[in-house]
């Protein structure tokens, strides 16, 4: 993931009795050429409070700071530098010169008051990689800060729990939500024509191994529905979209999971239902990880397996092993996606509660199964917690669901936006 956008600011502390300058000096060289690959800009060695004054409106401009701490007797200057910044700060000790003592003394005082202050414990190359992490979740915020997530349609009605509140939604993570009117979608679904919707016909069925139900007509308005959003998309300067889809089934007699895949496919983080906290959980996911995740209803559990199984109609090609086209669940008309996730570990969350909260908890998807009475993509996923932990502590019916563990990304995440991470227990 890039972090360009992310301005890192390199300091290091020393005292003065004996050679410690002289160590401070050799420290901040090396730590110089040990984090190059952060473009980290060297502020210089600081040794007292007065040039700890002279960088403050440097350290200030910094949206993170690695503060190396070369000796011992610093804990006053880490204390000045850390004091007004609301840059994350990253106290990287050399574990010589007393540089631990002083970091943990530092530390134990600024934590009290600050929420942005962490301590690397981790050597060598595994500090490095630690360094990267943090660098990762404030370029992760920055991209969600300058966001807009597109309400299509609004929320569907069901939806009882999900953050209503644009404001709050501003607020909380920065994200703009943008209203767009589905007379506008289903105006410019019409501007689409049928010929440039068979453009992107092969393009698109490529990704699929079988058809269903599906008729081709079916699948060109389905790509219509998919050109349209996109433009709209591209149209408004949107970086996510969630679409109150059951409001096509009408009017075009098709829906949106054909193109909400491939949004996803593409980088778009696409949502079904107008569910905003699904959205903008996916969107976190999304500049977390760089990859898409899936939007599911929790459709079965089974206490004796400690299994969960999450179904919807659509899912990233990208995320599948292998697609089939079929036709929507509920309404048994257009197109949907069914596809076979790779049974590996995953990690399920969803943000709720007005954006306080956000359930995190890892599993391995077990088995994809193909049930009649449930939406086309079904996986079930042995969880690591306990079902009843996960149902007791739900945010709302849809989860999301990402490949990998990312429960430390995530709950970082969620420490530095104010966010309750409800981690579940790992030990069913």
């Amino acid at each position: 993931m890039s972090k360009k956008d992310v301005r890192i600011g390199l300091v290091t502390v020393s005292a003065t009795l004996g050679k410690q300058e002289e160590v401070g000096k050799r420290v901040n060289a090396q730590c110089e050429s040990l984090f190059r690959k952060f473009k980290a800009e060297n502020l210089g060695l600081v040794t007292s409070l007065k040039e700890a004054a002279k960088i403050r409106s440097r350290v200030l401009k910094s949206d993170l700071i690695i503060l190396s701490v070369a000796t011992g007797g610093t804990e006053r200057l880490i204390c000045d530098i850390c004091g007004e910044t609301d840059a994350l700060i990253i106290l990287h000790s050399t574990f010589s010169d007393n540089s631990l003592a002083s970091c943990l003394e530092a530390f134990s005082k600024l934590k009290r008051a600050k929420e942005n202050i962490r301590l690397v414990l981790e050597k060598n190359e595994k500090g490095i990689n630690k360094v990267d992490f943090y660098a990762k979740i404030i370029s992760a915020i920055k991209k969600l800060e300058d966001s807009r997530l597109g309400v299509i349609g609004g929320s569907s009605t069901w939806l009882v729990s999900t953050t209503k509140n644009r404001q709050l939604i501003k607020e909380k993570l920065g994200v703009k939500t943008v209203e767009v009117n589905i007379d506008d979608l289903l105006d410019m679904v019409n501007e689409i024509s049928e010929g440039k919707a068979k453009k992107h016909f092969q393009e698109v069925m490529f990704k699929f191994d079988r058809i269903i139900e599906p008729k081709n007509e079916e699948i060109l308005e389905a790509i219509r529905i998919y050109l349209a959003i996109k433009r709209l998309v591209e149209e408004k300067n949107l970086s996510a979209a969630t679409v109150k889809c059951f409001d096509l089934i009408e009017p075009i007699k098709n829906t949106a999971c054909l193109a909400l895949s491939l949004l996803n496919d593409e980088g778009t983080v696409a949502g079904c239902e107008g569910d905003t906290d699904s959205a903008l959980t996916m969107m976190i996911v999304k500049n977390l990880t760089d990859k898409p995740a899936f939007m599911a209803n929790l459709n079965d559990v089974d206490l004796e397996e400690n299994t969960v199984t999450f179904a919807h109609c659509t899912a990233a090609t990208t995320l599948c092993k292998r697609c089939t086209l079929r036709s929507h669940f509920e309404s048994k008309i257009g197109v949907s996606i069914q596809g076979v996730l790779p049974l590996q570990k995953v990690t399920v969350c969803r943000i709720g509660e007005n954006l306080g909260k956000m359930l995190i908890c890892t599993g391995k998807t077990r088995e994809n199964l193909n049930n009649p009475n449930m939406c086309r993509t079904q996986i079930k996923v042995k969880l690591d917690a306990r079902v009843k932990d996960l149902v007791s502590n739900t945010l709302g019916n849809h989860h999301i669901l990402s490949l990998g563990d990312h429960r430390e990304e995530l709950t970082e995440f969620c420490k530095l936006k104010n966010i309750t991470p409800i981690l579940l227990d790992q030990s069913p």
